[in-house]
């Protein structure tokens, strides 16, 4: 079996990467985030025109000085051990 993306999308989106696309690896990136993202020709086509993978992972962000370190972040997701009374809600 292969696991090209190529064969999980569309022969309309194959048919559009190569037409637009000479370069394989960026056939193959588009090919795999439309699958991922299920977009249809239409969108394929504007990722391609506005050069998507390009921008692809070049997000500045301020993630890393704003997020607790990871133990911290397990640590806040692990529930809490208070006890809950419903006698003094009875009545």
């Amino acid at each position: 079996m292969c696991k090209s993306p190529l064969h999980k999308i569309p022969w309309a989106h194959v048919a559009t990467l190569l037409e637009k696309l000479d370069d394989g690896a960026q056939r193959l990136w588009y090919a795999e985030k439309s699958r991922e993202h299920g977009w249809p020709r239409s969108v394929l086509m504007m990722q391609i025109e506005t050069v998507a993978h390009a921008r692809a992972g070049s997000a500045v962000t301020d993630f890393a000085d704003r997020l607790p370190p990871p133990a911290a972040r397990s640590r806040a997701r692990r529930p809490s051990r208070i006890p809950i009374s419903l006698s003094a809600h009875q009545g």
